[in-house]
């Protein structure tokens, strides 16, 4: 049947009515997986506003708005909605991409995070799958990134896909410079890596992250901070087998071997610095991981600097010399 909708909100239930918006989503209009339902052309809604009701029913005090979403997702619904003393409706579509949606949230917030306490110097990229969306979150982000001077690359999560491009992008070096007339100078190649990369990576780093988090370990291209990785690195080609009743069955085909370490699998990759998040660092949103790969990045950045593009040359006067 059709999915179930969300709003992309953080809800709380309230004493009286209705559910209250805590927290409005993030969101992102270049993609479809990251549209904010509340917000937007027309949508008025904010934290602090109670939702009181959908299509006409009632908000049940003790689920709140989920029950009425089922199978919502793309079809516009009519919110109730009370600010202060006001009532108001609002017609929105929810959305069946939340989990994505928080994924781009979380990464905005740490981004900013990273942008703050580096003054905007360090990049800061979140991948949690490496297929076709995963890919697509990449992509959005990446220019702009790799214009700054150090990069972090957050891997913690991400259950697996084909990493092999990343791999190539980030052992890139500057090798030189393009000076456009009329735009800022850019690097060749392209889209390189301008300073110290740092890998966060944790117990949930699984497969194909694996594969590249090693690799850049043993090339030392990379600095890797967080906890000893998943171990899962046996890969299942072909791919996994649907069965009748829905299920699937993965057959590992495919061991890996690695020069050095060896066999990993059933191990995982150890990082560079070990840095846990412990449950009191949870409740309080706390990142030691994060915060320990800034600190890493600055402090290569201030021992070894960065490549820089090179002051203009002389004039020519419209004359190549010979």
């Amino acid at each position: 049947g059709p999915p179930p909708g969300y709003l992309g909100a953080d809800l709380a239930p309230t004493a009286g009515d209705g559910w209250r918006i805590e927290r409005l989503l993030t969101g992102d209009t270049s993609s479809s997986m990251h549209r904010t339902p509340l917000t937007g052309p027309g949508v008025t809604a904010r934290p602090g506003d109670v939702i009181t009701a959908v299509d006409g029913e009632p908000v049940d005090p003790a689920y709140g708005p989920m029950p009425q979403l089922a199978g919502k997702a793309g079809r516009p619904v009519k919110l109730s909605l009370r600010r202060d003393d006001t009532e108001f409706r609002l017609t929105v579509v929810p959305t069946p991409h939340e989990s994505r949606l928080r994924h781009h949230d979380l990464t905005v917030r740490r981004r900013a995070r990273v942008a703050e306490r580096t003054g905007g110097r360090v990049g800061y990229l979140r991948i949690i799958d490496m297929v076709a969306a995963g890919w697509a979150d990449l992509n959005r982000d990446l220019g702009e990134e790799l214009e700054r001077t150090g990069l972090i690359l957050d891997l913690r999560g991400n259950h697996g896909g084909d990493l092999h491009p990343l791999l190539d992008l980030l052992t890139r070096r500057v090798t030189g410079w393009h000076r456009p007339r009329f735009a800022q100078p850019y690097t060749w190649p392209y889209d390189t890596v301008r300073g110290p990369v740092v890998v966060v990576v944790d117990e949930f780093t699984t497969c194909g992250p694996e594969n590249l988090v090693v690799s850049l370990q043993l090339l030392g291209a990379a600095t890797l901070v967080g906890t000893r990785t998943h171990g899962s690195m046996t890969g299942s080609i072909p791919a996994d087998q649907a069965l009748l009743d829905g299920s699937r069955v993965s057959q590992p085909t495919v061991s890996k071997w690695w020069d050095g370490p060896g066999w990993l699998d059933g191990h995982g990759v150890t990082p560079d610095v070990e840095v846990e998040i412990t449950p009191q660092d949870w409740a309080a949103d706390r990142d030691p991981q994060l915060d320990t790969a800034i600190d890493l990045v600055l402090g290569s950045l201030d021992r070894t600097g960065y490549p820089v593009p090179p002051e203009l040359g002389p004039p020519t006067r419209g004359r190549l010399e010979r």
